[in-house]
């Protein structure tokens, strides 16, 4: 069965790696964006403008930073995960093909394809809500800079200065990788759950520490559900609750998501001598 202690480990191990990756894709994706600001700020000055703001930040580079930390992270812990659950259902003792035998198929082309589609269907609502927060961010540096009525070079100067400095995406751009990097671990784990031959159930494993959600601790705790099944996480607005196939699904809201760094797991269901159950063929 699974030692959910070390499970805990090894994956705080793992996700510390993945959020590295996609810090590196997303903050790289911030500052370019930033960078056409402050371009057009350098050769138009006091033409820009909040009305202007949305035509100079292009959706389409925080797009390609989505897909590419979507596919690098779930193409490695898919990688991982399987070899988690090869252990699990111990099939050299059962004939049945390992499954990281089967994922040896899953090529980074593969990948980069199904996360595209997730992106496109489940996540691309999650890049306008980074882009708006961009605006806004730039929006306050504009009203700042014509509070002190600087000069048109000046104020070209002050943007530049602000927008181009190494630290004014990098919180941000950790907290876009953190969460980010939960979703796509988890998407990748559930993908490979899917493909196991024998029946599996799931569990919400919350991160114990100081910094967790009361209401992840809460379905943290609760019984392992069935793979199809929905989690009841509490909303964080203390009403009802939400559903989600897992952690960092992109059904929940911002409070229940945002920074979330708990990971699905999955367990084989045992019959009555204890051994998994083979799915039905």
């Amino acid at each position: 069965m699974l030692n959910e202690a070390q499970f805990a480990k090894d994956y705080e191990r793992l996700f510390r790696s993945y959020e590295r990756a996609a810090y590196v894709v997303f903050k790289k994706a911030l500052d370019a964006q930033c960078k056409a600001v402050a371009t057009y700020a350098e050769a138009n000055g006091v033409g820009l403008t909040a009305a202007i703001l949305p035509a100079l930040i292009d959706r389409s580079i925080m797009e390609r930073a989505y897909i590419e930390a979507y596919t690098l992270i779930a193409q490695k812990h898919a990688r991982n995960y399987s070899r988690l659950l090869d252990r699990l259902t111990k099939p050299g003792k059962s004939g049945i093909a390992p499954l990281e035998t089967k994922l040896i198929g899953f090529s980074s082309e593969w990948w980069r394809r199904v996360m595209e589609q997730f992106f496109r269907t489940e996540a691309a609502g999650r890049v306008t809500e980074v882009d708006d927060t961009t605006k806004k961010r730039i929006q306050v540096l504009l009203a700042e800079a014509q509070e002190q009525n600087l000069t048109t070079t000046r104020l070209a100067r002050y943007l530049r200065e602000k927008l181009q400095d190494a630290r004014f995406n990098a919180t941000r751009a950790m907290m876009i990788a953190r969460t980010e990097s939960t979703t796509g671990a988890n998407v990748a784990a559930n993908m490979v759950a899917e493909e196991a031959d024998f029946v599996l159930l799931k569990k919400w494993n919350a991160a114990l520490d100081n910094r967790t959600r009361n209401s992840h601790r809460v379905v943290g705790k609760a019984e392992p559900i069935a793979l199809e099944g929905l989690f009841e996480v509490p909303s964080p607005k203390g009403a009802g609750v939400e559903y989600a196939r897992y952690p960092g699904d992109t059904s929940l809201s911002a409070g229940n998501c945002v920074n979330c760094r708990c990971v699905v797991s999955h367990v084989p269901a045992l019959d009555a001598d204890g051994l998994p159950i083979p799915k039905p063929r």
